[in-house]
Protein backbone atom coordinates (compact mmCIF):
# COMPACT_ATOMS: atom_id res chain seq x y z
CA UNK A 1 0.00 0.00 0.00
CA UNK A 2 1.85 3.32 -1.29
CA UNK A 3 2.78 5.48 1.35
CA UNK A 4 0.86 8.39 0.39
CA UNK A 5 -2.76 7.93 1.35
CA UNK A 6 -4.05 11.40 -0.56
CA UNK A 7 -2.42 10.05 -3.45
CA UNK A 8 -6.01 8.65 -3.94
CA UNK A 9 -7.82 11.70 -4.13
CA UNK A 10 -4.61 13.49 -6.32
CA UNK A 11 -5.61 10.93 -8.95
CA UNK A 12 -9.41 11.84 -9.05
CA UNK A 13 -7.83 15.71 -9.17
CA UNK A 14 -5.78 15.32 -11.83
CA UNK A 15 -7.59 13.63 -13.91
CA UNK A 16 -10.85 15.85 -13.75
CA UNK A 17 -8.62 19.07 -13.85
CA UNK A 18 -10.70 19.70 -10.95
CA UNK A 19 -9.33 21.72 -7.32
CA UNK A 20 -11.05 19.49 -4.76
CA UNK A 21 -11.01 20.03 -1.33
CA UNK A 22 -8.79 17.81 0.76
CA UNK A 23 -6.97 16.67 -2.63
CA UNK A 24 -3.34 15.92 -2.92
CA UNK A 25 -2.63 18.47 -5.10
CA UNK A 26 -4.25 21.15 -2.96
CA UNK A 27 -4.65 20.02 0.63
CA UNK A 28 -1.52 21.80 1.73
CA UNK A 29 -2.45 22.43 5.16
CA UNK A 30 -2.57 18.30 5.28
CA UNK A 31 1.55 18.34 4.61
CA UNK A 32 2.23 21.42 7.29
CA UNK A 33 0.54 20.32 9.93
CA UNK A 34 2.15 18.91 12.97
CA UNK A 35 1.49 15.78 14.69
CA UNK A 36 0.81 16.30 17.98
CA UNK A 37 2.06 12.83 20.29
CA UNK A 38 0.55 14.17 23.60
CA UNK A 39 -2.92 13.59 21.80
CA UNK A 40 -2.40 10.19 20.85
CA UNK A 41 -5.61 7.88 21.60
CA UNK A 42 -4.91 5.25 24.21
CA UNK A 43 -5.69 1.89 22.30
CA UNK A 44 -2.62 3.68 19.84
CA UNK A 45 -0.17 4.61 22.78
CA UNK A 46 -0.68 1.33 23.81
CA UNK A 47 0.01 -0.16 20.57
CA UNK A 48 3.29 1.73 20.49
CA UNK A 49 3.71 0.24 23.77
CA UNK A 50 3.44 -3.15 22.70
CA UNK A 51 5.44 -2.62 19.43
CA UNK A 52 8.47 -1.23 21.42
CA UNK A 53 8.32 2.09 19.36
CA UNK A 54 9.14 5.36 21.29
CA UNK A 55 6.36 8.36 20.61
CA UNK A 56 9.27 10.63 20.40
CA UNK A 57 10.02 9.52 16.58
CA UNK A 58 6.67 11.23 16.06
CA UNK A 59 7.59 14.41 17.49
CA UNK A 60 8.98 17.06 14.96
CA UNK A 61 10.01 20.54 14.69
CA UNK A 62 9.38 21.47 11.20
CA UNK A 63 6.73 19.00 8.93
CA UNK A 64 8.15 16.74 6.47
CA UNK A 65 8.23 18.20 2.83
CA UNK A 66 5.65 17.01 0.56
CA UNK A 67 7.46 14.75 -2.61
CA UNK A 68 6.79 14.71 -6.43
CA UNK A 69 7.97 12.62 -9.29
CA UNK A 70 8.92 13.68 -12.90
CA UNK A 71 7.32 11.28 -14.94
CA UNK A 72 9.48 10.37 -17.71
CA UNK A 73 8.40 8.75 -21.40
CA UNK A 74 7.92 5.25 -21.40
CA UNK A 75 8.36 5.44 -25.14
CA UNK A 76 4.50 4.36 -25.96
CA UNK A 77 2.60 6.89 -27.55
CA UNK A 78 -1.43 7.71 -26.70
CA UNK A 79 -3.38 8.42 -29.73
CA UNK A 80 -6.69 10.57 -29.02
CA UNK A 81 -6.37 10.40 -25.48
CA UNK A 82 -8.57 12.67 -23.49
CA UNK A 83 -6.36 13.48 -20.65
CA UNK A 84 -4.31 16.57 -20.26
CA UNK A 85 -1.56 16.21 -23.32
CA UNK A 86 1.75 16.72 -22.80
CA UNK A 87 2.39 17.00 -26.19
CA UNK A 88 1.10 20.43 -26.98
CA UNK A 89 3.26 22.02 -23.80
CA UNK A 90 5.36 23.67 -25.95
CA UNK A 91 3.41 23.79 -29.65
CA UNK A 92 2.71 26.92 -31.83
CA UNK A 93 4.98 29.23 -29.06
CA UNK A 94 5.44 32.42 -31.25
CA UNK A 95 8.84 34.05 -31.16
CA UNK A 96 7.57 37.30 -29.47
CA UNK A 97 6.06 34.42 -26.29
CA UNK A 98 9.81 34.13 -25.63
CA UNK A 99 10.87 37.32 -24.82
CA UNK A 100 10.16 36.95 -21.08
CA UNK A 101 11.69 33.91 -18.81
CA UNK A 102 7.89 32.32 -18.43
CA UNK A 103 4.92 32.73 -20.49
CA UNK A 104 1.33 30.84 -18.97
CA UNK A 105 -1.72 30.38 -20.97
CA UNK A 106 -3.91 27.99 -18.88
CA UNK A 107 -7.32 27.43 -20.43
CA UNK A 108 -9.42 23.91 -19.23
CA UNK A 109 -7.69 21.23 -18.93
CA UNK A 110 -5.10 22.19 -21.63
CA UNK A 111 -1.99 24.03 -20.13
CA UNK A 112 0.78 25.48 -22.41
CA UNK A 113 4.11 26.52 -20.70
CA UNK A 114 7.34 28.42 -23.05
CA UNK A 115 10.29 28.64 -21.28
CA UNK A 116 13.26 30.69 -22.36
CA UNK A 117 15.31 28.75 -24.64
CA UNK A 118 18.27 29.18 -22.70
CA UNK A 119 16.84 28.23 -19.51
CA UNK A 120 14.37 25.02 -20.22
CA UNK A 121 14.24 24.33 -23.58
CA UNK A 122 11.88 21.29 -25.12
CA UNK A 123 9.96 19.69 -21.74
CA UNK A 124 9.62 16.61 -24.15
CA UNK A 125 13.91 16.14 -23.60
CA UNK A 126 14.03 16.33 -20.02
CA UNK A 127 13.49 13.13 -18.80
CA UNK A 128 17.03 12.38 -17.79
CA UNK A 129 18.57 16.04 -17.44
CA UNK A 130 18.09 17.11 -13.37
CA UNK A 131 18.88 20.47 -13.70
CA UNK A 132 16.82 21.02 -16.66
CA UNK A 133 14.11 19.34 -14.59
CA UNK A 134 14.62 21.89 -11.36
CA UNK A 135 14.83 24.93 -13.74
CA UNK A 136 10.90 23.94 -14.94
CA UNK A 137 9.76 23.31 -11.74
CA UNK A 138 11.08 26.76 -10.45
CA UNK A 139 10.11 28.34 -13.60
CA UNK A 140 6.54 26.69 -13.09
CA UNK A 141 5.77 28.36 -9.79
CA UNK A 142 7.85 25.96 -7.61
CA UNK A 143 10.92 27.59 -5.96
CA UNK A 144 10.81 25.31 -3.35
CA UNK A 145 12.10 22.66 -5.35
CA UNK A 146 14.98 20.84 -4.61
CA UNK A 147 16.75 17.42 -5.35
CA UNK A 148 16.65 15.01 -3.51
CA UNK A 149 18.75 11.82 -2.96
CA UNK A 150 16.71 9.69 -5.27
CA UNK A 151 16.92 10.76 -8.85
CA UNK A 152 13.87 11.96 -10.46
CA UNK A 153 12.09 12.61 -7.11
CA UNK A 154 11.89 16.56 -5.92
CA UNK A 155 11.23 17.81 -2.59
CA UNK A 156 8.90 21.19 -2.16
CA UNK A 157 7.87 22.87 1.03
CA UNK A 158 4.87 21.34 2.73
CA UNK A 159 2.59 24.73 2.23
CA UNK A 160 2.77 24.37 -1.82
CA UNK A 161 0.24 23.90 -3.63
CA UNK A 162 0.12 21.87 -6.76
CA UNK A 163 -3.51 21.89 -8.33
CA UNK A 164 -3.05 24.59 -10.32
CA UNK A 165 0.62 24.41 -11.49
CA UNK A 166 0.57 23.69 -15.21
CA UNK A 167 3.38 20.94 -15.08
CA UNK A 168 1.40 18.95 -12.77
CA UNK A 169 -1.61 19.41 -14.54
CA UNK A 170 0.09 18.64 -18.03
CA UNK A 171 1.39 15.18 -16.87
CA UNK A 172 4.84 16.32 -16.59
CA UNK A 173 4.69 15.82 -12.09
CA UNK A 174 3.71 12.96 -10.28
CA UNK A 175 2.93 12.78 -6.20
CA UNK A 176 4.94 9.99 -4.83
CA UNK A 177 6.98 9.95 -1.50
CA UNK A 178 10.55 9.00 -1.71
CA UNK A 179 10.34 6.38 0.49
CA UNK A 180 7.81 4.16 -1.78
CA UNK A 181 10.63 5.80 -4.30
CA UNK A 182 13.56 4.00 -2.25
CA UNK A 183 11.09 0.57 -2.62
CA UNK A 184 11.10 0.90 -6.23
CA UNK A 185 14.65 1.58 -6.54
CA UNK A 186 15.50 -1.15 -4.60
CA UNK A 187 13.54 -3.26 -6.89
CA UNK A 188 15.60 -2.13 -9.92
CA UNK A 189 13.45 -2.81 -12.17
CA UNK A 190 15.12 -3.38 -16.23
CA UNK A 191 14.12 -3.00 -20.00
CA UNK A 192 12.52 -6.20 -20.90
CA UNK A 193 11.39 -7.33 -16.94
CA UNK A 194 7.77 -8.77 -16.19
CA UNK A 195 7.00 -6.92 -12.75
CA UNK A 196 4.19 -8.00 -10.74
CA UNK A 197 2.86 -5.18 -7.99
CA UNK A 198 0.70 -7.27 -5.21
CA UNK A 199 -0.64 -4.77 -4.07
CA UNK A 200 -0.52 -1.84 -6.50
CA UNK A 201 -3.38 0.76 -5.92
CA UNK A 202 -3.36 3.36 -6.22
CA UNK A 203 -1.45 2.93 -9.16
CA UNK A 204 1.87 5.52 -8.97
CA UNK A 205 4.42 2.42 -8.39
CA UNK A 206 3.34 0.86 -11.54
CA UNK A 207 3.66 4.49 -14.05
CA UNK A 208 7.15 4.17 -12.17
CA UNK A 209 7.51 0.58 -13.23
CA UNK A 210 6.64 0.94 -16.69
CA UNK A 211 8.94 3.56 -17.30
CA UNK A 212 11.65 1.63 -15.74
CA UNK A 213 10.76 -1.86 -17.98
CA UNK A 214 9.63 -0.51 -21.01
CA UNK A 215 11.91 -1.67 -23.76
CA UNK A 216 13.37 -5.54 -24.09
CA UNK A 217 16.62 -6.87 -22.76
CA UNK A 218 19.75 -5.33 -24.48
CA UNK A 219 17.24 -2.73 -25.86
CA UNK A 220 16.50 -0.22 -23.39
CA UNK A 221 14.99 2.19 -26.36
CA UNK A 222 11.49 0.74 -27.28
CA UNK A 223 10.29 -1.13 -30.31
CA UNK A 224 6.93 -3.07 -30.68
CA UNK A 225 8.02 -7.11 -31.90
CA UNK A 226 7.85 -7.28 -35.34
CA UNK A 227 7.49 -11.28 -35.28
CA UNK A 228 6.20 -13.30 -33.34
CA UNK A 229 9.06 -14.74 -32.13
CA UNK A 230 10.29 -11.37 -30.77
CA UNK A 231 10.17 -10.69 -27.28
CA UNK A 232 7.57 -8.66 -25.82
CA UNK A 233 8.69 -5.23 -24.00
CA UNK A 234 8.57 -5.09 -20.02
CA UNK A 235 5.34 -5.81 -18.82
CA UNK A 236 4.29 -4.43 -15.65
CA UNK A 237 0.99 -6.29 -13.72
CA UNK A 238 -0.90 -4.78 -11.20
CA UNK A 239 -3.46 -6.90 -8.43
CA UNK A 240 -5.28 -5.41 -5.79
CA UNK A 241 -8.50 -6.44 -3.73
CA UNK A 242 -10.20 -2.86 -3.65
CA UNK A 243 -12.24 -2.16 -6.72
CA UNK A 244 -12.54 1.19 -5.82
CA UNK A 245 -9.15 2.00 -5.49
CA UNK A 246 -7.88 -0.66 -8.70
CA UNK A 247 -10.54 2.15 -10.90
CA UNK A 248 -8.46 5.01 -9.28
CA UNK A 249 -5.47 2.63 -10.81
CA UNK A 250 -6.41 2.42 -13.78
CA UNK A 251 -7.56 6.46 -14.32
CA UNK A 252 -3.18 6.76 -13.89
CA UNK A 253 -2.30 4.65 -16.23
CA UNK A 254 -4.71 5.95 -18.80
CA UNK A 255 -2.95 10.16 -17.99
CA UNK A 256 0.34 8.62 -17.94
CA UNK A 257 0.91 5.40 -20.11
CA UNK A 258 -2.22 4.93 -21.38
CA UNK A 259 -0.41 2.73 -24.57
CA UNK A 260 2.05 0.81 -21.78
CA UNK A 261 2.01 -3.09 -21.88
CA UNK A 262 0.21 -3.27 -18.25
CA UNK A 263 -2.56 -5.15 -16.82
CA UNK A 264 -4.81 -4.89 -13.37
CA UNK A 265 -6.45 -7.47 -11.68
CA UNK A 266 -9.10 -6.96 -9.09
CA UNK A 267 -8.06 -10.17 -6.98
CA UNK A 268 -6.82 -11.45 -3.92
CA UNK A 269 -2.98 -10.71 -3.62
CA UNK A 270 -2.69 -14.25 -1.38
CA UNK A 271 -4.38 -16.52 -4.09
CA UNK A 272 -3.59 -14.63 -7.01
CA UNK A 273 -2.47 -17.12 -9.80
CA UNK A 274 -1.60 -15.64 -13.24
CA UNK A 275 1.49 -15.66 -15.01
CA UNK A 276 3.14 -12.80 -16.52
CA UNK A 277 2.33 -11.99 -20.34
CA UNK A 278 4.19 -14.60 -22.42
CA UNK A 279 6.45 -13.61 -24.59
CA UNK A 280 5.11 -14.66 -28.01
CA UNK A 281 6.80 -17.15 -29.73
CA UNK A 282 5.71 -20.62 -31.55
CA UNK A 283 7.17 -22.80 -28.57
CA UNK A 284 4.22 -20.97 -26.13
CA UNK A 285 1.62 -21.78 -28.79
CA UNK A 286 0.48 -25.12 -27.60
CA UNK A 287 0.23 -23.32 -24.08
CA UNK A 288 -1.92 -20.56 -25.30
CA UNK A 289 -4.48 -23.32 -27.12
CA UNK A 290 -4.02 -25.48 -23.60
CA UNK A 291 -5.39 -22.40 -22.15
CA UNK A 292 -8.35 -21.71 -24.61
CA UNK A 293 -9.57 -25.08 -23.81
CA UNK A 294 -8.85 -25.15 -20.39
CA UNK A 295 -11.95 -26.11 -18.15
CA UNK A 296 -10.80 -23.71 -15.44
CA UNK A 297 -12.22 -20.06 -15.91
CA UNK A 298 -9.92 -17.59 -16.55
CA UNK A 299 -9.07 -15.15 -14.39
CA UNK A 300 -10.12 -11.46 -16.80
CA UNK A 301 -7.66 -8.59 -16.17
CA UNK A 302 -9.97 -5.73 -14.88
CA UNK A 303 -7.89 -3.24 -17.32
CA UNK A 304 -5.25 -4.38 -19.66
CA UNK A 305 -3.60 -2.09 -22.89
CA UNK A 306 -3.50 -3.81 -26.24
CA UNK A 307 -0.29 -5.00 -26.27
CA UNK A 308 -0.96 -7.81 -23.44
CA UNK A 309 -4.92 -8.34 -23.73
CA UNK A 310 -5.10 -12.15 -24.45
CA UNK A 311 -2.01 -12.61 -23.28
CA UNK A 312 -2.14 -16.66 -22.92
CA UNK A 313 -1.12 -16.14 -18.86
CA UNK A 314 -4.68 -14.59 -18.43
CA UNK A 315 -5.71 -17.62 -17.84
CA UNK A 316 -5.29 -18.90 -14.34
CA UNK A 317 -4.41 -22.64 -15.36
CA UNK A 318 -1.50 -22.70 -16.99
CA UNK A 319 1.55 -21.26 -15.86
CA UNK A 320 3.44 -24.41 -15.32
CA UNK A 321 6.94 -22.81 -16.62
CA UNK A 322 9.32 -20.40 -15.47
CA UNK A 323 8.38 -18.46 -18.17
CA UNK A 324 5.64 -17.42 -17.12
CA UNK A 325 6.55 -16.27 -13.55
CA UNK A 326 7.69 -13.12 -12.84
CA UNK A 327 11.11 -11.29 -13.16
CA UNK A 328 10.53 -8.94 -10.51
CA UNK A 329 7.89 -8.70 -7.75
CA UNK A 330 6.91 -5.61 -5.42
CA UNK A 331 4.65 -6.28 -1.92
CA UNK A 332 3.87 -3.37 -0.71
CA UNK A 333 1.95 -5.12 2.28
CA UNK A 334 -1.40 -3.80 3.49
CA UNK A 335 -0.30 -2.44 7.29
CA UNK A 336 -1.41 -0.56 10.25
CA UNK A 337 -0.18 2.69 8.70
CA UNK A 338 1.71 3.57 12.10
CA UNK A 339 4.52 4.86 10.33
CA UNK A 340 2.58 6.90 7.67
CA UNK A 341 2.64 10.73 9.12
CA UNK A 342 0.10 11.64 6.83
CA UNK A 343 -1.66 9.03 7.77
CA UNK A 344 -1.72 9.76 11.42
CA UNK A 345 -2.44 13.87 10.57
CA UNK A 346 -5.43 12.87 8.91
CA UNK A 347 -6.51 10.79 12.20
CA UNK A 348 -5.44 13.26 14.18
CA UNK A 349 -7.72 16.08 12.07
CA UNK A 350 -10.67 13.64 12.47
CA UNK A 351 -10.17 13.16 16.28
CA UNK A 352 -9.02 9.29 15.44
CA UNK A 353 -12.14 8.06 15.25
CA UNK A 354 -10.70 5.25 13.43
CA UNK A 355 -7.85 4.17 15.56
CA UNK A 356 -10.41 1.89 17.19
CA UNK A 357 -11.05 -0.20 14.25
CA UNK A 358 -7.37 -0.25 13.02
CA UNK A 359 -5.90 -1.12 16.59
CA UNK A 360 -8.43 -3.72 17.39
CA UNK A 361 -6.61 -6.90 18.93
CA UNK A 362 -8.40 -9.50 16.39
CA UNK A 363 -7.33 -7.49 13.14
CA UNK A 364 -3.79 -6.83 14.61
CA UNK A 365 -3.56 -10.76 14.77
CA UNK A 366 -4.86 -11.45 11.64
CA UNK A 367 -2.77 -9.11 9.76
CA UNK A 368 0.49 -10.32 10.06
CA UNK A 369 -0.58 -13.59 8.82
CA UNK A 370 -2.27 -11.58 5.66
CA UNK A 371 1.46 -9.73 5.27
CA UNK A 372 3.17 -13.26 5.37
CA UNK A 373 0.20 -15.03 2.74
CA UNK A 374 0.84 -11.79 0.47
CA UNK A 375 4.96 -12.00 0.55
CA UNK A 376 4.72 -15.81 0.63
CA UNK A 377 2.40 -15.87 -3.21
CA UNK A 378 4.87 -12.96 -4.23
CA UNK A 379 8.12 -15.05 -3.78
CA UNK A 380 6.06 -18.67 -5.44
CA UNK A 381 5.00 -15.82 -8.59
CA UNK A 382 9.07 -15.19 -8.49
CA UNK A 383 11.50 -16.79 -11.25
CA UNK A 384 14.03 -18.34 -10.03
CA UNK A 385 17.47 -15.94 -10.29
CA UNK A 386 14.25 -12.74 -9.63
CA UNK A 387 14.14 -10.07 -7.42
CA UNK A 388 11.65 -9.52 -4.82
CA UNK A 389 10.74 -6.23 -2.18
CA UNK A 390 8.78 -6.52 0.72
CA UNK A 391 7.55 -3.24 2.62
CA UNK A 392 5.28 -1.75 5.15
CA UNK A 393 4.72 1.85 6.58
CA UNK A 394 4.85 0.52 9.67
CA UNK A 395 7.23 0.94 12.66
CA UNK A 396 6.45 -2.55 14.23
CA UNK A 397 8.90 -5.43 13.77
CA UNK A 398 6.23 -7.73 13.92
CA UNK A 399 4.34 -6.36 10.35
CA UNK A 400 8.01 -6.45 9.09
CA UNK A 401 11.71 -8.06 10.13
CA UNK A 402 9.49 -11.07 11.92
CA UNK A 403 7.79 -11.70 8.54
CA UNK A 404 10.81 -11.37 6.28
CA UNK A 405 12.67 -13.54 9.18
CA UNK A 406 9.55 -16.35 8.83
CA UNK A 407 9.71 -16.44 4.97
CA UNK A 408 13.68 -16.96 4.89
CA UNK A 409 13.00 -19.71 7.62
CA UNK A 410 10.45 -21.31 5.40
CA UNK A 411 11.91 -21.09 2.44
CA UNK A 412 15.59 -22.15 3.34
CA UNK A 413 17.16 -23.21 0.34
CA UNK A 414 15.45 -21.07 -2.37
CA UNK A 415 14.94 -17.44 -0.64
CA UNK A 416 18.25 -15.00 -0.39
CA UNK A 417 18.10 -11.40 1.92
CA UNK A 418 20.39 -9.49 -0.12
CA UNK A 419 21.71 -5.33 0.41
CA UNK A 420 20.17 -3.10 -1.39
CA UNK A 421 22.45 -1.44 -4.13
CA UNK A 422 23.44 2.02 -3.67
CA UNK A 423 21.96 2.09 -0.32
CA UNK A 424 24.83 3.23 1.73
CA UNK A 425 23.99 6.64 0.51
CA UNK A 426 20.61 6.64 1.59
CA UNK A 427 19.14 8.62 5.12
CA UNK A 428 18.56 5.49 6.45
CA UNK A 429 17.69 5.25 10.49
CA UNK A 430 19.55 3.16 13.20
CA UNK A 431 17.79 -0.39 13.73
CA UNK A 432 15.39 -0.34 16.66
CA UNK A 433 16.32 -2.45 19.54
CA UNK A 434 15.03 -6.16 19.72
CA UNK A 435 13.52 -7.57 22.70
CA UNK A 436 15.96 -9.35 25.51
CA UNK A 437 13.21 -12.09 25.89
CA UNK A 438 14.12 -13.70 22.35
CA UNK A 439 15.37 -17.01 22.15
CA UNK A 440 18.98 -17.14 21.24
CA UNK A 441 17.81 -18.89 17.96
CA UNK A 442 15.26 -15.81 17.43
CA UNK A 443 17.46 -13.58 18.29
CA UNK A 444 20.19 -14.78 15.71
CA UNK A 445 18.18 -15.01 12.96
CA UNK A 446 16.51 -11.40 13.21
CA UNK A 447 20.24 -9.82 13.82
CA UNK A 448 20.76 -11.29 9.96
CA UNK A 449 17.55 -9.63 9.07
CA UNK A 450 18.36 -6.52 10.32
CA UNK A 451 21.70 -6.33 8.87
CA UNK A 452 20.48 -6.07 5.43
CA UNK A 453 17.11 -4.85 5.90
CA UNK A 454 16.35 -0.89 5.72
CA UNK A 455 14.36 1.68 7.70
CA UNK A 456 13.05 5.29 7.36
CA UNK A 457 12.23 7.59 10.17
CA UNK A 458 10.58 11.46 9.64
CA UNK A 459 13.75 12.57 11.92
CA UNK A 460 16.61 10.44 10.03
CA UNK A 461 14.98 10.77 6.65
CA UNK A 462 12.56 13.72 5.89
CA UNK A 463 10.07 10.84 5.30
CA UNK A 464 7.21 8.69 6.87
CA UNK A 465 8.42 5.51 8.35
CA UNK A 466 9.28 3.04 6.11
CA UNK A 467 10.65 -0.76 5.74
CA UNK A 468 11.73 -2.31 3.17
CA UNK A 469 13.76 -5.91 2.13
CA UNK A 470 14.79 -7.17 -0.72
CA UNK A 471 14.94 -11.07 -1.25
CA UNK A 472 16.41 -12.83 -4.31
CA UNK A 473 15.08 -16.68 -5.18
CA UNK A 474 17.44 -18.97 -6.01
CA UNK A 475 17.10 -22.04 -8.49
CA UNK A 476 17.17 -25.08 -5.80
CA UNK A 477 18.82 -27.69 -7.13
CA UNK A 478 15.90 -30.29 -7.34
CA UNK A 479 14.20 -28.16 -9.45
CA UNK A 480 15.12 -27.89 -13.07
CA UNK A 481 14.50 -24.23 -14.44
CA UNK A 482 12.38 -25.29 -17.67
CA UNK A 483 10.28 -27.43 -15.60
CA UNK A 484 10.37 -25.02 -12.42
CA UNK A 485 6.42 -25.55 -11.28
CA UNK A 486 4.79 -23.23 -9.05
CA UNK A 487 2.37 -25.10 -6.59
CA UNK A 488 0.96 -24.10 -2.92
CA UNK A 489 2.30 -27.15 -1.12
CA UNK A 490 4.01 -26.37 1.77
CA UNK A 491 7.91 -25.48 2.04
CA UNK A 492 10.52 -28.29 2.53
CA UNK A 493 10.94 -27.33 6.30
CA UNK A 494 8.98 -24.99 9.09
CA UNK A 495 11.42 -23.20 11.46
CA UNK A 496 9.68 -22.06 14.35
CA UNK A 497 11.35 -19.50 16.98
Amino acid sequence: MERDTAVIEAVSAALTGSTVAGSYADNATLYATRLDPSRFPASFVQFLYENQVDPSVYDLQQPLPRYVRWVTSSGFKSKGHAAPARAPMLQSISAASLGSDLCMDVTGDQAQLAFHKSVVGDLQHLDHDPARQLAALHASGLPSARPTWLPGIYALDPAQGLASNVLYKAGHLCGLDIASGAALAALDAQPGDHVLDLCCAPGAKMCWLIEHVSGVPGNPSFRLPSKPSDPLPGTVTGVDISEHRLTISRGLLRKFHPQAPARLYHADGTTFRVGAPARVGPALRPMADAAASSPEPPMRPFHASKLVRGSPTDFSGIYGSAVFLYDRVIVDAECTHDASLVHLVKQQAGDWVDVARFMDPQRLASLAQLQYALLENGFRLLKPGGVLVYSTCSFARAQNEDIVARLLAAYPDTARLEAVPGAEAWPVAPRPPRSPSLSPTRDAALQAVDAMTLRFTPRHSQTSGFFLARLRKVADEDDEDDNFRLSHSPPKRQCRF
